[in-house]
């Protein structure tokens, strides 16, 4: 009988806790048995991400069946759904490359598909809706870390001085041993001590990094010109500034006078913006004959009119000097080879919809499973309540240990349903604005902003695009179109690029 390997995963502890890889590894046993297959191994991934294929159990699945899917007539590796093997559509299509050198079959138990192009169709866009599903969750992360931000809370790892406060708490509270240190590290900064006087100071004082090293130059600069010791927070990328809901450390009038000391009143020099907007393919496009990554730069002409170039900034090699309209020009062209036909659009409209529907059913299911653990949560509230009330030997102690426990899963539990509700969306409005981005890329990439233009070759193009002999290309497939291939219809072959957030405004 054929064989086949199983593999669960979840991302995080308290998934581990509450038994879903068990109904994982239930299901997939029981989708074995019906299917006829016999199983040789199940591996077991505990609180690993799937943004990434460098995942322990994943690594040791892929070398376990390159030494033994043919000696043990191991023919498919079985799954719970495809987002547990992959949340990135690259990461999917790699797994299923090395599998099917292997000559593996990819099963899940939750999506149906196969070797036909239709089924080949299926599979793919389970890879794209799993990766939408985790940008839409990334999002949801940046969104709530702005609204936390908004609201004076410190999302980050505490600076030295503070620790991070509870959920409860202010977001940041004073360090009993680390805030007087830095309070006098002010001090001292403002009376004119050098910064290296300074760090040997704080290092005889028990300041030292994770390594029991003294803090470096730069760590003591960053300290003191640090406005969280006055309790502001201030958002680097858009330069706001937020009060902040812990208490400050420093006296505003010490920290401008250690500002002032430590830089020597001089203004420090801004760095080089990597993401210029007069060259928006800069470090995108790579030197065909020795691929490094172009640079670009205005030159001057004689009669004082400026000149933009891309150019290679191999010292061995530049190659690659070409005029900035030229270039962009070159990649313009490349998006319209690139686009997406029509055609490709009309039959996604008739796939998807089932595909979504699955998606959908089993996001409830996961819904579902939530309410039943919150449902537990205030059952065993209900019973340690009792229990205190009725003198049967639970102390005071313990029930406020017990219920706060309780209080910080329903909290863990509250977040990941408010995760799940981002699951649904309109599939119209959503396949309606992917065909007006991807019918017309070249259109699309015209209407961008700097910023977002940035974003969309990080997802088009991740690994760059090269430029030899006049013309941009790819050496192979694009990532962002592998694997959804082999559709076809009665006059052209079409593929549908992935990775992309349909949904956002071009």
């Amino acid at each position: 009988m054929p064989r086949a390997v199983i593999y669960v995963r979840v991302s995080t502890s308290d998934q581990v806790d509450n038994y879903s890889l068990e109904t994982q590894e239930s299901e997939c046993s029981k989708f074995c048995d019906r299917e006829g297959l016999v199983i040789d191994r199940i591996f077991r991934e505990e609180g690993e991400s799937a943004k990434t294929v460098n995942r322990t159990e994943l690594q040791e699945m892929l070398r376990y069946l390159t030494s033994n899917a043919k000696k043990r007539e191991i023919t498919h590796v079985v799954v719970y759904r495809v987002d547990r093997l992959a949340r990135e559509v690259g990461g999917h299509h790699t797994i299923k490359t090395t599998l099917s050198k292997l000559n593996v079959t990819l099963l899940s138990v939750m999506e149906r598909f196969d070797e036909t192009p239709t089924g080949k169709l299926t599979e793919n866009l389970m890879a794209v809706l799993a990766q939408f599903d985790n940008d839409l969750r990334s999002q949801r992360t940046r969104d709530g870390m702005k609204a936390a931000l908004s609201h004076g809370r410190w999302v980050w790892q505490a600076p030295y001085g503070y620790r991070n406060g509870s959920k409860s708490e202010p977001s940041l509270i004073p360090d009993p041993v680390e805030a007087p240190i830095v309070r006098e590290i002010f001090r001292r900064a403002a009376s004119g001590e050098p910064k290296d006087s300074i760090r040997l100071w704080a290092a005889s004082q028990g300041l030292i990094t994770s390594t029991g090293r003294p803090l470096a130059l730069s760590q003591i600069h960053r300290i003191v010109t640090n406005c969280i010791y006055i309790g502001q927070i201030k958002v680097s990328s858009s330069d706001s500034i937020h009060i902040g809901d812990f208490e400050s450390l420093i006296d505003p009038e010490i920290f401008r006078m250690a500002n002032h000391s430590i830089t020597k009143g001089g203004a420090r020099a801004k760095p080089r913006a990597l993401d210029d907007p007069d060259f928006p393919l800069r470090r995108n496009v790579r030197c065909g004959p020795c691929d490094w990554p172009l640079t670009a730069s205005w030159s001057t002409g004689r009669h004082g009119v400026r000149y933009g170039y891309y150019h290679c900034r191999n010292k061995e090699c530049r190659a690659t000097k070409v005029r900035k309209a030229d270039m962009e020009a070159a990649f313009e062209e490349w998006l319209n080879r690139v686009s997406i036909p029509q055609a490709f659009f009309e039959a996604l409209a008739k796939v998807v919809p089932e595909i979504v529907k699955q998606a959908q059913a089993s996001r409830e299911a996961e819904r579902a499973h939530v309410r039943a653990s919150l449902d537990e949560l205030e059952v065993r509230e209900k019973k340690l309540m009792d229990s205190y009330l009725d003198g049967v030997g639970i102390s005071e102690d313990t029930l406020k240990r017990h219920l706060r426990s309780i209080e910080e899963a329903r909290i863990e539990l509250q977040e990941s349903m408010a995760t799940l509700q981002l699951g649904d969306f309109n599939l119209d409005a959503t396949i309606a604005k992917a065909q007006r981005i991807f019918t017309d890329l070249k259109s699309s990439w015209n209407r961008l902003e700097a910023i977002q233009r940035q974003q969309f070759l990080r997802v088009l193009i991740p690994d760059g695009i090269r430029y030899e002999n006049g013309t941009v290309g790819t050496a192979e497939t694009l990532a962002a179109i592998r694997g959804i291939l082999d559709f076809e219809d009665s006059k052209t072959r079409v593929a549908l690029p992935a990775g992309f957030e349909p949904a956002s405004p071009p």
